[in-house]
Protein backbone atom coordinates (compact mmCIF):
# COMPACT_ATOMS: atom_id res chain seq x y z
CA UNK A 1 0.00 0.00 0.00
CA UNK A 2 1.11 3.62 -1.16
CA UNK A 3 0.24 6.48 0.91
CA UNK A 4 0.61 10.28 0.91
CA UNK A 5 -0.71 12.88 2.88
CA UNK A 6 -2.21 15.98 0.13
CA UNK A 7 0.03 19.04 0.41
CA UNK A 8 -2.22 21.22 -2.51
CA UNK A 9 -5.84 19.98 -0.38
CA UNK A 10 -7.08 18.75 2.68
CA UNK A 11 -6.42 15.03 4.16
CA UNK A 12 -4.35 12.25 2.40
CA UNK A 13 -5.51 8.77 0.35
CA UNK A 14 -3.65 5.25 -0.31
CA UNK A 15 -3.46 3.27 -3.20
CA UNK A 16 -2.26 -0.03 -4.40
CA UNK A 17 1.19 -0.91 -5.55
CA UNK A 18 1.57 -4.40 -7.27
CA UNK A 19 4.98 -6.44 -7.76
CA UNK A 20 5.73 -7.60 -10.81
CA UNK A 21 9.01 -8.22 -13.82
CA UNK A 22 11.01 -6.37 -10.74
CA UNK A 23 9.29 -3.58 -9.19
CA UNK A 24 6.25 -1.98 -8.46
CA UNK A 25 3.06 -0.79 -10.18
CA UNK A 26 1.07 1.35 -8.57
CA UNK A 27 -2.98 1.65 -9.29
CA UNK A 28 -6.15 2.67 -7.37
CA UNK A 29 -8.73 -0.61 -6.66
CA UNK A 30 -11.76 0.77 -8.48
CA UNK A 31 -10.31 3.18 -10.48
CA UNK A 32 -7.19 3.35 -12.22
CA UNK A 33 -5.45 0.20 -13.65
CA UNK A 34 -1.86 -0.85 -12.95
CA UNK A 35 0.55 2.12 -15.16
CA UNK A 36 -2.73 4.10 -15.35
CA UNK A 37 -2.64 5.79 -11.92
CA UNK A 38 0.83 7.48 -12.19
CA UNK A 39 -0.25 9.93 -15.25
CA UNK A 40 -2.85 10.83 -13.12
CA UNK A 41 -1.34 12.08 -9.68
CA UNK A 42 1.11 13.62 -11.79
CA UNK A 43 -1.30 15.26 -14.42
CA UNK A 44 -3.52 16.99 -11.81
CA UNK A 45 -2.14 20.04 -10.15
CA UNK A 46 -4.07 18.85 -6.32
CA UNK A 47 -3.08 15.60 -6.75
CA UNK A 48 0.32 16.21 -7.27
CA UNK A 49 1.94 14.46 -4.08
CA UNK A 50 5.31 16.41 -2.41
CA UNK A 51 6.29 12.59 -0.58
CA UNK A 52 5.20 9.70 -1.35
CA UNK A 53 5.88 5.96 1.21
CA UNK A 54 5.15 2.50 1.18
CA UNK A 55 3.65 0.09 3.79
CA UNK A 56 5.90 -3.30 3.66
CA UNK A 57 5.19 -5.84 5.55
CA UNK A 58 8.76 -6.05 6.99
CA UNK A 59 11.04 -4.08 8.70
CA UNK A 60 12.50 -0.72 6.62
CA UNK A 61 14.81 1.59 7.08
CA UNK A 62 13.03 4.72 8.11
CA UNK A 63 13.16 7.58 5.95
CA UNK A 64 14.85 10.20 8.79
CA UNK A 65 15.67 7.77 11.29
CA UNK A 66 18.76 7.67 11.09
CA UNK A 67 19.63 11.66 11.69
CA UNK A 68 19.53 11.22 15.51
CA UNK A 69 18.34 10.19 17.69
CA UNK A 70 14.56 9.87 18.10
CA UNK A 71 12.65 12.53 19.94
CA UNK A 72 9.70 11.00 21.23
CA UNK A 73 7.35 12.74 19.08
CA UNK A 74 4.53 10.55 17.56
CA UNK A 75 3.90 10.18 13.60
CA UNK A 76 3.28 7.77 11.18
CA UNK A 77 6.49 8.61 9.47
CA UNK A 78 8.26 6.94 11.92
CA UNK A 79 6.25 3.52 11.51
CA UNK A 80 9.67 0.71 10.31
CA UNK A 81 6.88 -0.61 8.11
CA UNK A 82 7.60 2.33 6.19
CA UNK A 83 9.74 3.22 2.68
CA UNK A 84 9.86 6.36 1.34
CA UNK A 85 9.20 5.65 -2.63
CA UNK A 86 8.97 9.25 -3.43
CA UNK A 87 11.24 9.14 -6.54
CA UNK A 88 9.20 6.52 -8.18
CA UNK A 89 6.31 9.13 -8.03
CA UNK A 90 7.74 12.81 -8.50
CA UNK A 91 9.00 14.18 -11.62
CA UNK A 92 11.36 16.32 -10.64
CA UNK A 93 12.12 16.13 -7.04
CA UNK A 94 14.58 18.28 -5.30
CA UNK A 95 16.61 18.66 -1.86
CA UNK A 96 15.16 21.38 0.22
CA UNK A 97 17.41 23.40 2.21
CA UNK A 98 16.20 25.97 4.72
CA UNK A 99 17.38 28.72 7.40
CA UNK A 100 16.11 28.67 10.63
CA UNK A 101 14.50 31.85 12.32
CA UNK A 102 15.79 33.06 15.61
CA UNK A 103 17.41 29.93 16.48
CA UNK A 104 19.16 31.23 19.46
CA UNK A 105 16.13 32.11 21.42
CA UNK A 106 15.63 28.17 20.86
CA UNK A 107 16.26 26.36 24.27
CA UNK A 108 17.63 22.08 23.04
CA UNK A 109 16.57 22.70 19.52
CA UNK A 110 16.59 19.50 18.09
CA UNK A 111 18.69 17.72 15.05
CA UNK A 112 15.75 16.11 14.00
CA UNK A 113 13.21 18.30 12.33
CA UNK A 114 9.51 17.98 10.16
CA UNK A 115 8.79 19.62 6.86
CA UNK A 116 4.72 20.43 7.38
CA UNK A 117 2.21 21.30 5.01
CA UNK A 118 -1.11 22.88 5.80
CA UNK A 119 -3.83 20.06 5.76
CA UNK A 120 -7.24 20.62 7.63
CA UNK A 121 -6.64 23.29 9.93
CA UNK A 122 -2.96 22.24 11.29
CA UNK A 123 0.40 21.68 10.11
CA UNK A 124 1.02 18.00 9.56
CA UNK A 125 4.33 16.32 8.92
CA UNK A 126 4.85 15.04 5.60
CA UNK A 127 8.74 14.35 5.50
CA UNK A 128 11.59 14.00 7.85
CA UNK A 129 14.92 15.56 7.96
CA UNK A 130 17.57 16.94 10.14
CA UNK A 131 18.61 20.47 10.83
CA UNK A 132 22.69 20.99 11.21
CA UNK A 133 23.51 24.76 12.53
CA UNK A 134 21.29 26.89 11.38
CA UNK A 135 20.11 24.89 8.14
CA UNK A 136 17.47 22.06 7.83
CA UNK A 137 17.85 19.62 5.10
CA UNK A 138 14.95 17.42 3.52
CA UNK A 139 15.35 15.15 0.74
CA UNK A 140 13.46 13.66 -1.98
CA UNK A 141 10.72 16.30 -2.29
CA UNK A 142 8.09 17.07 -4.54
CA UNK A 143 8.20 21.53 -4.44
CA UNK A 144 6.17 24.04 -5.66
CA UNK A 145 4.21 23.50 -1.95
CA UNK A 146 3.64 25.99 0.74
CA UNK A 147 5.46 23.73 3.91
CA UNK A 148 6.90 24.92 7.81
CA UNK A 149 9.70 23.13 9.57
CA UNK A 150 9.14 22.25 13.03
CA UNK A 151 11.22 20.52 15.71
CA UNK A 152 9.94 18.68 19.11
CA UNK A 153 11.90 19.05 21.69
CA UNK A 154 9.23 17.99 24.59
CA UNK A 155 8.23 15.18 22.18
CA UNK A 156 4.32 16.03 22.44
CA UNK A 157 4.36 18.56 20.34
CA UNK A 158 5.95 20.46 17.53
CA UNK A 159 7.35 23.85 17.59
CA UNK A 160 7.75 25.99 14.63
CA UNK A 161 12.02 26.76 13.60
CA UNK A 162 10.83 29.00 10.47
CA UNK A 163 8.23 31.05 8.98
CA UNK A 164 6.02 29.49 6.28
CA UNK A 165 8.19 29.06 2.92
CA UNK A 166 7.07 28.72 -1.01
CA UNK A 167 9.73 25.90 -2.17
CA UNK A 168 8.86 26.08 -6.00
CA UNK A 169 10.22 23.60 -8.75
CA UNK A 170 14.13 23.82 -8.20
CA UNK A 171 14.00 23.94 -4.54
CA UNK A 172 14.20 27.86 -4.15
CA UNK A 173 12.71 29.50 -0.84
CA UNK A 174 10.29 32.46 -0.70
CA UNK A 175 9.76 32.57 2.81
CA UNK A 176 6.42 34.69 4.00
CA UNK A 177 7.20 37.19 6.63
CA UNK A 178 4.77 39.60 7.08
CA UNK A 179 5.69 43.21 6.77
CA UNK A 180 3.22 44.59 8.78
CA UNK A 181 4.09 48.21 8.12
CA UNK A 182 3.42 48.11 4.13
CA UNK A 183 -0.45 46.98 3.90
CA UNK A 184 -2.30 46.50 0.46
CA UNK A 185 -5.84 45.90 -0.38
CA UNK A 186 -7.96 42.99 -2.16
CA UNK A 187 -11.43 42.02 -2.42
CA UNK A 188 -12.08 38.04 -1.85
CA UNK A 189 -14.71 36.36 -3.39
CA UNK A 190 -17.04 33.90 -1.45
CA UNK A 191 -17.91 30.04 -2.30
CA UNK A 192 -20.67 30.14 -3.78
CA UNK A 193 -22.65 27.30 -1.40
CA UNK A 194 -21.58 29.43 1.42
CA UNK A 195 -22.05 32.78 0.51
CA UNK A 196 -24.20 33.83 3.88
CA UNK A 197 -21.75 32.62 6.30
CA UNK A 198 -19.23 35.01 7.85
CA UNK A 199 -15.50 35.25 6.66
CA UNK A 200 -12.58 35.90 8.28
CA UNK A 201 -9.33 36.83 6.65
CA UNK A 202 -6.17 35.49 8.60
CA UNK A 203 -2.53 35.98 7.99
CA UNK A 204 0.90 34.09 9.52
CA UNK A 205 2.38 36.33 12.36
CA UNK A 206 5.77 34.94 12.26
CA UNK A 207 6.11 36.55 15.94
CA UNK A 208 3.39 34.41 17.58
CA UNK A 209 3.59 31.43 14.99
CA UNK A 210 -0.30 31.17 14.50
CA UNK A 211 -2.84 32.67 12.11
CA UNK A 212 -4.52 35.93 13.24
CA UNK A 213 -7.46 37.58 12.15
CA UNK A 214 -7.56 40.89 9.95
CA UNK A 215 -10.65 43.16 10.21
CA UNK A 216 -12.65 43.39 6.89
CA UNK A 217 -13.28 47.22 5.34
CA UNK A 218 -16.42 46.05 3.64
CA UNK A 219 -18.28 43.13 2.95
CA UNK A 220 -20.77 42.35 0.37
CA UNK A 221 -23.20 39.75 -0.43
CA UNK A 222 -20.21 37.37 -2.71
CA UNK A 223 -17.21 39.22 -1.94
CA UNK A 224 -14.92 41.07 1.23
CA UNK A 225 -12.96 43.51 0.91
CA UNK A 226 -9.83 44.54 2.83
CA UNK A 227 -7.26 46.80 2.98
CA UNK A 228 -4.88 46.64 5.63
CA UNK A 229 -3.29 43.04 4.06
CA UNK A 230 0.66 42.90 5.18
CA UNK A 231 2.84 42.89 2.18
CA UNK A 232 4.10 39.30 1.70
CA UNK A 233 2.27 36.96 4.27
CA UNK A 234 0.70 33.55 4.00
CA UNK A 235 -2.69 33.96 4.24
CA UNK A 236 -5.88 32.06 4.79
CA UNK A 237 -9.94 32.84 3.62
CA UNK A 238 -12.09 30.75 5.86
CA UNK A 239 -15.71 29.98 7.69
CA UNK A 240 -15.63 29.33 10.81
CA UNK A 241 -17.32 26.06 9.70
CA UNK A 242 -14.81 22.74 9.40
CA UNK A 243 -14.79 22.04 5.63
CA UNK A 244 -12.68 20.75 3.33
CA UNK A 245 -9.83 22.45 1.48
CA UNK A 246 -9.92 26.26 3.13
CA UNK A 247 -6.46 26.37 1.05
CA UNK A 248 -3.31 28.72 2.26
CA UNK A 249 -2.41 31.36 -0.54
CA UNK A 250 -0.33 34.89 -1.19
CA UNK A 251 -1.03 37.45 -2.86
CA UNK A 252 1.07 38.26 -6.33
CA UNK A 253 0.48 41.45 -7.99
CA UNK A 254 -3.76 41.10 -8.55
CA UNK A 255 -3.48 37.47 -8.07
CA UNK A 256 -4.28 34.88 -5.34
CA UNK A 257 -1.91 32.40 -6.03
CA UNK A 258 -2.65 28.91 -4.30
CA UNK A 259 -0.66 25.37 -5.00
CA UNK A 260 -3.32 23.79 -6.94
CA UNK A 261 -2.29 24.44 -10.17
CA UNK A 262 0.54 23.01 -12.40
CA UNK A 263 3.01 25.05 -13.00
Amino acid sequence: MDKTLWTRMDWGHNWGAVWQDGRFHSFAPGEQLPGEYLPVLNGRGNLRPAKVYRSHFGLCSVPGREEGADDGYATWLKSPLLEDVSPEYLERPVDVGVSTDRIREFVHASGRVYLCAYNYYRWEPIAMGCRTDAVCQFHRVGCDNIFIVADSPSGGRLRFLTAPFHADASGHVRKFIPRTDQTRAFTFPKRKRLLKRPYTLHYWDAESASFSPLEYDSTADSTQSYTNIPENALLWFTVPDRIVNQRVFYLENDSVITMDLIR
